[in-house]
């Protein structure tokens, strides 16, 4: 098992560079750049950007700007010429490319956002525990949701139960998160004249006013999900309800609860599971706009911002956290089906 670990955690390494690397070359094609954020109020004089555009590797051809991304000053970029960008970092500061050789992603150095006078590796701390904590509940709520669901509509096929969670699960595909997220604050403040807080508190620090600010965010957020795997747990309860070990259980007089759920829904729930393994990404990837709507400050709201201030390092360094993050949540995910059937065994 330690041998399969070892695997999939190597095999984290290539899929954080490949993510990294498609990112930073498609912003490179986005029209505009950090100088013209930075110089928005006017006043800066052509000179003025070109020359800020030469302290920061603006002008550098894209292929050694990605060098410095990856690698900071390295050896080879000093050996053709190639000084590294004056990223407004003070001197003797860790991480200055000015000393350093070796640096950049592959020393866990995510850039330094000039938009925000900060390193991206500090802004990412300080944003990632409203993302992370959203996003976890959403999932949970997910799962909370479709497996009663799904139990319910497969063991009621054909009932008034089953068309009702259908249509249920059909209506909750079809609205767009951003959209329900606005209609749950509207429904909140007219009926319950209730609003979640606006100033984030983080879940260790008042986990009760956290939960009541992240509560219609989590709904919005893991509705769909729900959907999905609540179809997905309807789909197969009602493939394992027709297997020969469900029905000699049922000759020996076991209870339909029993059988349902010493029977059925563990050997169910193993693809469920791999689907919520994925879905945690589709969860994570609408949090940007739900952090929006419900004023989060978390990662999803940070990229937003930095995408249209042209931050590259910024959307950079959030994208290969959030894949490190996603490629840890897999593997716990594939660990756990070992749980849930001890038959499966890692090699």
């Amino acid at each position: 098992m330690w041998k399969y670990i070892i695997r999939r955690l190597m095999l984290i390494i290539p899929t954080v560079f490949l993510s990294g690397t498609l990112v930073f070359f498609m912003l490179r094609v986005l029209p505009g750049d950090i100088v013209s954020t930075l110089t928005s109020e006017g006043g800066a004089t052509p000179e003025t950007k070109a020359k800020l555009r030469e302290e920061l590797g603006l002008n550098n051809p894209i292929i050694v700007q990605y060098a410095h991304w990856l690698c900071g000053n390295c050896v080879i970029l000093r050996g053709i010429g190639y000084p590294p960008p004056d990223l407004g970092r003070g001197e003797g500061e860790v991480g200055s490319s000015a000393d350093a050789t070796i640096g950049g992603v592959i020393s866990g150095d995510f850039g330094y956002s000039n938009y925000q006078d900060r390193y991206v590796g500090q802004i990412v701390k300080d944003k990632m525990e409203a993302t992370v904590t959203l996003a976890i509940l959403a999932m949970i709520f997910s799962l909370l949701l479709a497996f009663p669901l799904g139990i319910l509509s497969a063991i009621t096929r054909g009932s008034w139960w089953d068309q009702s969670i259908r249509i249920f699960t059909a209506l909750s595909l079809a609205v767009p998160s951003f959209w329900l997220g606005i209609l749950l604050i509207i429904f909140a403040s007219r009926v319950f004249n209730w609003s979640p807080p606006l100033n984030y508190t983080p879940f260790f620090t008042d986990p009760g006013r956290n939960l009541a600010q992240l509560f219609l965010p989590v709904i919005a957020t893991g509705l769909t999900s729900a959907a999905v795997l609540s179809r997905l747990v309807r789909s197969m309860m009602l493939e394992v309800l027709r297997e020969d070990y469900v029905r000699t259980a049922r000759a020996k007089g076991l209870r339909e609860f029993i059988v349902v759920a010493r029977h059925t829904v563990r050997n169910a729930s193993i693809p469920v599971l791999t689907m919520a393994g994925y879905h945690f990404g589709f969860i994570i990837s609408g949090v940007v706009v739900i952090e929006f709507v419900f004023s989060i400050p978390g990662l999803g709201q940070q990229v937003l911002f930095s995408i249209l201030a042209r931050d590259y390092d910024m959307v950079v360094g959030i994208v290969v956290i959030l894949t490190i993050i996603l490629a840890a949540w897999i593997l716990v995910v594939d660990l756990f089906y070992s749980v849930v059937d001890p038959r499966i065994r890692y090699s």
